[in-house]
């Protein structure tokens, strides 16, 4: 097993005392260098989980105002592809489409002898000499309203480093 070495000062050097203003002195060194170690870049953005009066200095909110994009109610979406910077899109409510539709089929069941009558719309049915096409369209289905198209989210506010000459 190894042991380590003790040292014992066995005499008070005035010179080996600690002043305040060490302290002090030390102290702005250490926040200097804490400072440069926390460099934000001009343009970086963050979410913001205080309230929108406390922003800090050289902060500001994205709401489109001095050189801040408008994040108000948007998602955020990391660009490439097909997605420029700076690019918007994305809706909050959507109606859909036929063509958004997935593909389907109606059923409609016909009568096995002579003919059925309702709603205006007649079915025939018999011999392939006396065949009648069917010409019978299925209920409409549907309100065709819009529907949230967002997911769960939890609301914060996207603030942008303008420098810390920003006021």
């Amino acid at each position: 097993m190894q042991q380590t070495t003790n040292y014992q000062l066995n005499q008070w050097d005035p010179a080996d005392r600690i002043l305040r203003t060490d302290f002090n002195s030390d102290n702005e060194k250490i926040d200097a260098a804490l400072a440069q170690c926390v460099n934000y870049m001009v343009g970086m953005i963050c979410a913001w989980s205080g309230s929108v009066d406390a922003i800090p200095a050289g902060w500001a909110l994205c709401d489109g105002t001095g050189g801040t994009p408008d994040l108000r109610g948007r998602f955020l979406l990391g660009a490439g592809g097909s997605y420029a910077p700076w690019k918007t899109g994305g809706e909050a409510n959507h109606t859909l489409t036929i063509s958004e539709l997935p593909g389907h089929s109606h059923f409609y069941e016909m009568p096995q002898k002579g003919s059925q009558s309702g709603a205006g719309d007649t079915i025939g049915y018999g011999t392939p000499k006396t065949y009648f096409p069917v010409n019978k369209i299925t209920t409409s289905t549907g309100g065709g309203s819009s529907h949230n198209n967002m997911p769960p989210y939890y609301a914060l506010c996207f603030v942008m480093y303008l420098g810390s000459d920003a006021a």
